[in-house]
């Protein structure tokens, strides 16, 4: 029986917030206003200690060691006290976390590590919470699972059922904050990300809607917390000998050697742990974020959702006829209220009103160019109390960016589609009036989100590879505007890869509970069956090449069917890092095994994704969207390989990076194609730069 954990932000919930996270790159759609925590005072003068020898089984020290480590800091001049014994809950990591009340030199670090028996010492780091969340009633419509293909696996009655997230205890909550024994969810982020995977209600299904979570609580009622309160959830959760380890949470120190990330390649060695990557994908390649940097982690990048919650309402037309509606409020909360109001049609654009009204009157108006604010503005102006814009130039029926309600007459901005226009304008030609009627008590529906970005790769989700060029992010998954529950019965809106993360994880808790605990396989599945998606460049709103870089995606969407069903298997390592020109590994051996019942013959090809110039002319990565290079990595060439039932192959490849200057940072990846007899199509990812990255400007000194 499995067993999951996440680490958490709130009791009852499943997981914390990435940090930095702020309603621009990550919060909810279009920056809405988050909800207010209290701020968090950073621990200055506080540091973590690692002590020789930490390295072994996740069992817990005999005696503590902070007595020890306190003296010899002592003997330096300083005072110290013991904040985190690391030691009394894991032997993953023998050290501490101690503050020091005269902290007032710049040298503690190095002095620290100066003391025998110290291996490493990092100062503590802040971690806060900055997302935002829209908060609306139940939808039986939301199915985030059609794209993952999750929707499949739980009409087969593959729901994680059997799944536990606890071993040898009895309470669900380990808390782990400062000066808390509270259980409540004050920010509602823990309850959200929760209900990703195990929500089980007649409006909303979690990926593993019959697992159980396991959960650490690293966040108080503030809105931040420390990464020495992060470590020692992670080690509690191995400790505790969970098979699946969430974690929805991390810094952007992208270094595989800072204390997160290190502890998590760890703890990668023996057991699952899926890190969000981060909410920084502004910043560019080369931006990774920590403990995701950890090596054999499954760091997630995100996809937008391809559903927007709306809400219904009718036009009466004074002719007899009816026309049912579905608009989007601007923030996607509900419209609480019943109303049955005249509705005129303007004739010109919601960013030039050019009749008025009272505000017991509706405008239905055309969508104009201008920013969300301009039309909010114009329409409250105007005098009306109601507005619902009708969608032109392609723009979609979606949640507006940047309204900020100042009107007190103005109590609904709404955007619909451009069919309700054409309908309006033929009811007015005919000379009749019009009636909006909106029931509070309606049942909102979840339809097809009308906008480019779509389905498509989240602007916020951060871009590898790591600063050592690993392989990162590892896969995707829905995390942008996407719909979970909320504290006292509610739901939400909110976007992340906190939320991708539990969704990986929620995928890995039906592969433990229905196929088999082996977390090497998982992983490997995971990134072969992946679906690739397209270089979306969400400025202009284009799709700019057939297949976007690995930098962003990962492997690609997960595709939970192909997952389960593929009977060919990859048996080698699930991604290729190529590295940088200086230590480039072109050839690399990929094994795969035919567990199916009839031989299948396998062509071998190759795809590349989209080459982007990953820094300029001052040697820093370039951000977002980084500049395409009309130049990719070939294979040196195809074959053709038979592999009999239950027989496993060897194929060795050999990859040759774009013709370009040695020099230049093209950031370049792909996929390498089994495509076999039995119309399975397995794909081995890779990633490498053309550029001796040891010669960059520094990116960023803290570890």
């Amino acid at each position: 029986m499995a067993r999951v954990s996440g680490i958490l932000q709130a009791a009852l919930v499943a997981a914390a917030a990435v940090s930095p996270v702020t309603a621009a790159e990550g919060g909810f759609a279009s920056g809405r206003t988050r909800l207010t925590t209290p701020a968090f005072d950073a621990a200055s003068g506080r540091y973590i200690v690692e002590l020789q020898d930490s390295t072994g089984p996740s069992t817990r020290q005999d005696s503590s060691v902070g007595d020890s480590i306190v003296g010899q800091i002592s003997s330096l001049g300083y005072e110290a006290t013991v904040k985190e014994d690391f030691s009394a809950i894991s032997g993953r990591f023998k050290g501490v976390s101690v503050e020091i009340a005269n902290d007032d030199s710049s040298g503690v670090v190095d002095d620290i590590k100066s003391l025998p028996g110290v291996a490493n010492a990092w100062p503590v780091q802040p971690i806060t919470l900055d997302v935002s969340f829209e908060v609306t009633p139940g939808t039986k419509k939301w199915n985030p699972h059609i794209a993952t293909r999750v929707s499949e696996l739980h009409d087969r009655n593959i729901t994680g059922a059997g799944q536990r997230v606890y071993r040898r205890r009895k309470e669900p909550l380990r808390l782990f904050e400062e000066n808390s024994t509270a259980l409540t969810d004050c920010a509602g982020h823990g309850t959200f990300v929760s209900s990703i995977i195990a929500a089980s209600n007649q409006d909303f299904a979690g990926v593993a809607p019959d697992s159980e979570i396991y959960m650490y609580k690293v966040f108080g009622c503030e809105d931040g917390t420390s990464n020495d309160m992060v470590l020692k959830g992670m080690l509690a959760a191995d400790s505790d000998d969970c098979d699946i380890i969430s974690v929805s949470i991390g810094s952007n120190t992208g270094y595989v050697n800072s204390v997160l990330s290190r502890v998590a390649s760890e703890i990668a060695q023996d057991r699952l742990i899926v890190i969000a990557a981060g909410n920084s994908g502004a910043m560019g390649p080369y931006f990774a974020s920590s403990p995701a940097a950890g090596r054999g982690v499954v760091s997630v990048g995100s996809v937008e959702a391809a559903q927007t919650l709306g809400w219904p309402a009718t036009i009466v037309s004074s002719g007899g006829q009816s026309l049912n509606i579905s608009y989007v409020t601007s923030d996607g909360n509900k419209f609480n209220s019943t109303i049955d109001v005249p509705i005129v049609l303007d004739k010109g654009d919601s960013c030039n009103i050019a009749g008025s009204g009272l505000d017991s009157t509706a405008v239905l108006a055309k969508r104009g160019v201008c920013e969300p604010a301009g039309s909010y503005s114009s329409i409250a102006s105007a005098g009306f109390g109601y507005g619902i814009l009708y969608d032109s130039y392609n723009q979609g029926a979606y949640y507006l960016a940047d309204v900020v309600a100042w009107s007190d007459t103005l109590k609904l901005m709404a955007v619909t589609t451009a069919s309700v226009g054409d309908w309006a304008a033929e009811q007015i030609a005919k000379n009749y009036t019009l009636h909006l009627k909106i029931q509070a008590d309606a049942q909102p529906a979840a339809f097809a989100a009308e906008v480019p970005s779509a389905g498509q790769l989240s602007t916020f989700t951060s871009w590898g590879p790591t600063y050592e060029n690993d392989f990162s992010p590892i896969i995707s998954a829905p995390g942008g505007v996407v719909y979970g529950a909320f504290p006292d019965g509610k739901f939400a809106i909110s976007s992340g890869t906190s939320f991708a993360t539990l969704y990986i994880s929620g995928v890995a808790a039906l592969w433990y509970a229905h196929a088999k605990k082996d977390r090497a396989e998982f992983l490997r599945r995971l990134t072969s069956t992946a679906l690739a998606l397209p270089a979306f460049e969400s400025i202009d709103g284009k799709i700019l090449d057939e297949v976007a870089s690995l930098a962003q995606q990962g492997a690609g969407l997960v595709d939970a069917a192909k997952l389960f069903d593929f009977t060919t298997v990859l048996l080698s390592e699930p991604t290729l890092s190529l590295n940088d020109t200086d230590n480039r590994v072109n050839t690399h051996t990929i094994r795969i095994q035919n567990t199916g019942s009839e031989e299948v013959t396998y062509n071998i090809s190759h795809i590349a994704a989209s080459t982007v110039s990953s820094r300029n002319s001052l040697l820093y990565p370039n951000t977002y969207y980084p500049p395409l290079i009309s130049a990719a990595g070939s294979l040196a060439e195809g074959k053709t390989i038979i592999v009999a039932t239950g027989a496993t192959q060897d194929i060795e490849i050999t990859l040759s990076a774009p013709d370009v200057a040695p020099d230049s940072g093209a950031l370049w990846s792909g996929k390498i194609l089994l495509a076999g007899s039995n119309d399975e199509l397995l794909a081995v990812p890779y990633i490498g730069n053309k550029a001796s990255t040891y010669n960059w400007t520094a990116i960023r000194l803290e570890v």
